[in-house]
C-alpha cells in the first residue's frame, strides 16, 4: 500500500525545483535503450549460437529494468542452448536467471541457478562468467548478511578476475567488497574498494557504471557528514543522468540518496517527491531489497519528525517483505526503528523487546554499528525505567563502538544519551559537560535532530542548576531549531521547560502563555492525527480502486497480447502453407514440362519408325530378295534410336559439366594472373632497382659486389617463384591422359621416403589402415598430396610426440582418404576464405611459403575429388579427401556404332 502521506505531499506540495526529476522520469519511461533496441532487431535475424548470445545479452541488459522480458529471454536461451548443446550459452542463461531470482528474494532458487551457471562455465572454460557467477553468489549471501560466505566467494572471484580482460566485472567485485566492509563497519576498507571500483570505471569511460559508483560514494560521504563533497558528487551524477535518461536503475538509486541529502538540507517536500518516484520504480520492477531499505529510511524520517503513525506504516510494510525474503540486515534495522517509535510512545518494555531482538541479530552477524544502535535503544530505555546500572553499561559500550567507527553524528548521539543518563541521576555538572560535547559534534556534522536534543538538555541542566540566564539562551536555541526542522516532540518539551523557567523567575503571565503553546501544539498534533487518519482512509480507498483498475487493464492487455500472438501464429502458419504450396506447384510444373518434352520427342521418333515400317510393308512384294538386309537395317535403326537418346542425355550433362569447368578455370586464371603479377612484382622491382644502382663506369666499385650478391638472391627468389608457378600450371593444364589405377599405400610410402631426412629429426608415431587400396587418379599428384600433408605435420607439430593417423575406406560410391595429426592446428574462423589460397600462412613463426593446402586442393580437384579441412588451435589437424570409386568400364557410343556398321559391310 502506498504511504498516504507521501502521496499527499506529492500531489499538494510539489515545487518547481522538482521539475528536473519529473523530466527525467518521463524521458526514462517512454524511451528504450539503444543497446536493447539494437539487440532486439538483431535477434529477429539471427539463429543458432548467435541467437543464444543475443538472448543472453538482452537478459543481462533487462535485469532490474524489465524482469518479465529478462526471464523470458533466459528461458528461451536455456531451451535453445540445451537443444544445440551450447554449454557457454546455457551457463550465461543460468547465471542471469539466478541474479534475477536472488534480487527478487528467491535466494535458494537463485543460488541453485548461479551454481549451475558456474559449473557449466568451468566446463566451457569461460573464465569471465566463472568470475561473474562467483561474484553474484557472494552478493546473494551479502544480501542476507552471511558475510563470511560472501567474502569467501568474493575472494574466489578475485582470483579469477584479477588477471581478467573484463575490467567491468572486476569493478563490480570491488564495489561489492566495499558494500560488505560497509555492513561490517570497516569504513576505511569500504571507501578504499569503492574508490578502486570508481577508478576502473573512470578509465573505461562507462557513464552508467561511473554513475552507479558515484551514488554509493555520495552515500558514504553523507554517512561521514561530508555534505559539501556529497553535493558535488550529486551534481556530477545529475549531469550524467541528464545525458543518459534511459538509465532507470541509477536514476532511481540517485533519487533515493538525493532524498536523504535533501532531508539534511531541510527540503522535506522535494525529498518526499524523490522517495515516491524511487519507491514506485522498485515495486514495479520487483527490486524488493532496495524497496525495503527505502521504506526503512522513510520510517526513520517520519519518526524523527514525530509522525509515528506514518513511521509505523512504513516500517511494518518493510518488515513484512524483509521477513518474507529473509533480509537479515534490513530486519535488524527495522526492528531498531520500531523500538525507537515504541520508546517515544512510552512503551518502554516493548522498545526493549525490539532492542534485544535487533541486538541478537547484530551479534550473530558481527555488525558493530548495529550492535551500537541496539545498545543505544537499551540504554535510553533503561534510563527512563531508572535502571541506571544497565543504562550506563549499554551506553558506555555504544560510545566505545562509535568512537572506533569515527562517526561524528553518532558520537554526538552517544554523548547526548549519556548526558540524559547523568541528568536523570542528578549528576548535573557531568550531564552539562556531556551535552556540551554532544552539541559541538552535532554542529560539526549538521546533525540537527541531535543538536536540538543537546540544546534542550543543556537548557534543562542549567535550569536545575538555577543558572537561568544560560538556561534561557539554550532553550531559545532549541525552540528556534525545533521549529525549523519540525521536531514537534522536542518543541513540546521546549515549551514546557520554558514555562517552568518563567514560573521560576516569577513571570507567571509569560509562563501561562508557554503553557498554552505546549497545550495547543499537543492538541494540534492530536487533531492533525485525526484529520490525517480521515484523509488516509479516503486515499486508501482511492488507491485500492486505482489498483483494481490497473489489475483489470493489465488483464485486458494480457488478453490482447494473447490474441495478437495467436493471430501472428495463424499468419505464420498460413504463410508457411502458401510457401509450401507454391514450391510444390513449381516442382509439379517443372516435372510436367520435362515429361511433356520427352513425351513429344518419343512420339516424333515413333512416328518416323511407323512411316518407315509402312513403306517397307508396301514394298515387301517387290523387295523380297532384300528382306534380310531390310531386317538388319531395321535393327540398326533401333540401335541408332536408343543410342541417340543416350547421346542426347550424355551431351547435355557434358555441356553443363564443361560450362562449370570453364567458369572455374576462368576464376582460377584470374587468381593465377593476380598471383603472378603480385608475386613477381617484388623480385622484378628489386632487380630493376639493383641494376640502376650498379656502377657501370667503375666496375671495381665495392658496392657492385654487394649489388651482385643481392641480384643473385633476388634472381634465386625469382626462380623459386617461377618454379612454384610452373608447378601450379602443371596441375592446371589438365591430367585426363595421365589417369591410371593408383595404389594409395605406394604413393604414401614414396612421400615418406622423400621426407625421410626431415622426419628423422622428430619423434612421431604413425598409424595407417588402408581398407581401400586403389583410386583412379594421377600417381605423382597423390604422392605430392601425401608429401604436403606429412611436411605440414612435421612443421606444425607440438613439442611432444607427433601422432599421425591415415585411413582409407569405401563409402557411398566414394573412396574416402582421411589424414589426422595432433599438431598445433590453426583457427579456421581466422583463416576464413584464405584457407585454400596460395601464399597464405597461418603460423608466421614457422618457415614456409603458404602453398601446401593450395596445392593439395588443386591436385585433388584435378583428379575429380574434393577436400575438407578441420582444425582448431592446439587441437590438431584433420583432412578428408573424397574420390569417385574406380570404374574401368567406360562405354562410348561412336566406337560401338562404327564397329557394327563395318561388320555388316563385310
Amino acid at each position: 500500500m502506498i504511504v498516504i502521506f507521501l502521496y499527499f505531499y506529492l500531489v499538494m506540495n510539489f515545487r518547481n525545483n522538482s521539475i528536473l526529476f519529473l523530466a527525467l522520469s518521463v524521458s526514462s519511461a517512454f524511451s528504450q535503450s539503444n543497446v536493447i533496441d539494437s539487440l532486439t532487431r538483431r535477434l529477429n535475424n539471427s539463429a543458432g549460437r548467435e541467437k543464444i548470445d543475443i538472448l543472453n545479452q538482452l537478459a543481462y541488459e533487462l535485469v532490474s529494468r524489465d524482469n518479465a522480458r529478462a526471464m523470458k529471454y533466459c528461458d528461451q536461451s536455456l531451451s535453445l542452448s540445451n537443444k544445440l548443446g551450447y554449454e557457454k550459452g546455457a551457463a550465461l542463461a543460468y547465471t542471469y536467471k539466478g541474479v534475477y531470482e536472488y534480487l527478487s528474494g528467491e535466494f535458494s532458487d537463485g543460488r541453485s541457478n548461479l551454481r549451475n551457471g558456474l559449473r557449466l562455465s568451468i566446463k566451457a572454460n569461460d573464465h569471465n562468467n566463472q568470475g561473474y557467477a562467483l561474484l553474484q553468489l557472494g552478493n546473494s549471501y551479502l544480501n542476507q548478511a552471511v558475510l563470511d560466505s560472501s567474502l569467501m566467494f568474493y575472494k574466489r572471484a578475485h582470483e579469477i578476475l584479477k588477471d581478467s580482460t573484463n575490467p567491468v566485472i572486476l569493478s563490480k567485485l570491488y564495489k561489492n567488497l566495499s558494500a560488505l566492509y560497509g555492513v561490517r563497519g570497516h569504513y576505511e576498507l569500504q571507501k578504499k574498494y569503492l574508490l578502486r571500483s570508481l577508478g576502473i570505471r573512470e578509465l573505461l569511460k562507462n557513464q552508467t557504471l561511473i554513475a552507479n559508483a558515484l551514488i554509493l560514494l555520495a552515500s558514504v560521504n553523507i554517512r561521514e557528514d561530508d555534505y559539501e563533497t556529497a553535493n558535488g558528487i550529486f551534481n556530477r551524477i545529475e549531469e550524467i543522468l541528464q545525458a543518459n535518461p534511459r538509465d532507470l536503475g541509477n536514476l532511481n538509486d540517485w533519487r533515493h540518496q538525493k532524498a536523504l541529502y535533501l532531508i539534511k538540507e531541510r527540503k522535506f517536500e522535494d525529498a518526499l517527491a524523490l522517495f515516491d518516484s524511487a519507491r514506485n520504480y522498485y515495486i514495479r520492477n520487483s527490486i524488493l531489497q532496495k524497496f525495503v531499505t527505502l521504506q526503512t529510511d522513510l520510517g526513520k524520517i517520519f519518526y524523527e519528525r514525530g509522525e509515528y503513525e506514518l513511521a509505523l506504516k512504513s516500517l511494518y510494510e518493510a518488515l513484512r517483505i524483509a521477513e518474507l525474503k529473509k533480509y537479515e540486515v534490513e530486519i535488524l534495522d527495522i526492528q531498531m526503528q520500531l523500538g525507537w517509535v515504541n520508546y517515544n510512545l512510552g512503551e518502554l518494555n516493548q522498545s526493549l523487546v525490539f532492542a534485544n531482538l535487533a541486538l541478537a541479530l547484530a551479534k550473530k552477524d558481527q555488525l558493530p554499528n548495529r550492535i551500537a544502535d541496539a545498545q543505544t535503544l537499551k540504554g535510553v530505555a533503561y534510563t527512563k525505567l531508572k535502571d541506571f546500572s544497565n543504562a550506563k553499561s549499554s551506553l558506555d559500550q555504544v560510545l566505545l563502538i562509535r568512537q572506533g567507527l569515527k562517526e561524528k553524528s553518532r558520537i554526538s548521539e552517544a554523548l547526548m544519551n549519556l548526558g540524559f543518563l547523568e541528568e536523570s541521576r542528578k549528576n548535573y555538572w557531568a550531564a552539562k559537560d556531556l551535552y556540551r560535547k554532544s552539541l559541538e559534534l552535532a554542529e560539526l556534522s549538521k546533525y540537527d535532530f541531535g543538536k536540538a536534543w543537546s540544546l534542550l538538555g543543556l537548557g534543562n541542566v542549567n535550569f536545575k542548576l538555577k543558572e537561568y540566564t544560560q538556561a534561557a539562551k539554550f532553550i531559545m536555541g532549541a525552540e528556534a531549531l525545533s521549529k525549523e526542522i519540525s521536531a514537534n516532540e522536542i518543541l513540546i518539551q521546549v515549551y514546557e521547560l520554558h514555562r517552568d523557567l518563567l514560573a521560576a523567575e516569577n513571570k507567571l503571565k509569560e509562563a501561562l502563555q508557554y503553557s498554552l503553546f505546549a497545550y495547543n501544539l499537543k492538541d494540534s498534533l492530536h487533531r492533525s492525527d485525526l484529520s490525517r487518519q480521515f484523509f488516509n482512509l479516503q486515499k486508501m480507498d482511492e488507491i485500492e480502486r486505482r489498483d483494481r483498475d490497473i489489475n483489470v487493464l493489465t488483464k485486458d492487455k494480457q488478453l490482447a497480447e494473447n490474441k495478437i500472438n495467436l493471430q501472428e501464429l495463424k499468419l505464420n502458419q498460413q504463410y508457411l502453407l502458401i510457401v509450401t504450396s507454391s514450391i510444390g506447384l513449381i516442382l509439379l510444373g517443372a516435372l510436367a514440362f520435362v515429361y511433356a518434352r520427352y513425351y513429344f520427342r518419343i512420339r516424333r521418333l515413333s512416328a518416323t519408325v511407323n512411316e518407315k515400317n509402312i513403306s517397307i510393308q508396301h514394298q515387301a512384294d517387290k523387295l523380297a530378295e532384300i528382306n534380310n538386309r531390310l531386317f538388319d537395317q531395321n535393327k540398326l535403326i533401333e540401335i541408332q534410336k536408343s543410342q541417340l537418346l543416350v547421346a542426347n542425355e550424355t551431351l547435355e550433362h557434358e555441356v553443363d559439366q564443361r560450362t562449370e569447368e570453364l567458369t572455374k578455370q576462368n576464376l582460377q586464371l584470374e587468381q593465377f594472373a593476380f598471383m603472378t603479377s603480385h608475386n613477381l612484382r617484388a623480385p622484378v622491382a628489386r632487380l630493376l632497382g639493383l641494376t640502376q644502382l650498379f656502377n657501370h663506369e667503375n666496375l671495381s666499385d665495392p658496392l657492385n659486389r654487394q649489388l651482385i650478391d643481392k641480384i643473385r638472391i633476388s634472381s634465386q627468389e625469382f626462380d623459386v617463384i617461377m618454379r612454384d608457378l610452373a608447378s601450379i600450371l602443371e596441375v592446371k593444364n589438365g591430367v585426363s591422359g595421365n589417369f591410371s589405377v593408383t595404389n594409395i599405400e605406394e604413393c604414401f610410402h614414396k612421400a615418406k621416403v622423400t621426407l625421410h631426412e626431415e622426419l628423422s629429426h622428430i619423434q612421431f608415431s604413425l598409424s595407417t589402415q588402408f581398407d581401400e587400396h586403389d583410386v583412379y587418379g594421377v600417381e605423382p599428384y597423390l604422392t605430392s598430396i601425401f608429401y604436403n600433408l606429412l611436411s605440414n605435420s612435421s612443421k606444425f607439430k607440438k613439442e611432444d610426440t607427433l601422432n599421425i593417423k591415415i585411413t582409407s575406406r569405401k563409402q557411398d560410391g566414394l573412396v574416402i582418404l582421411e589424414y589426422n595429426d595432433n599438431g598445433i592446428g590453426f583457427d579456421m574462423r581466422e583463416a576464413g576464405e584464405n584457407l585454400f589460397k596460395p601464399y597464405k600462412r597461418f603460423h608466421v613463426h614457422k618457415v614456409g611459403k603458404g602453398l601446401g593446402l593450395y596445392m593439395i586442393k588443386l591436385q585433388v580437384e584435378a583428379m575429380g575429388g574434393t577436400v575438407a579441412i578441420k582444425s582448431e588451435p592446439n587441437a590438431g589437424f584433420s583432412c578428408v579427401i573424397s574420390f569417385k570409386a574406380m570404374n574401368t568400364e567406360r562405354l562410348r557410343v561412336e566406337p560401338s556404332l562404327s564397329m557394327y556398321v563395318e561388320n555388316h559391310k563385310n
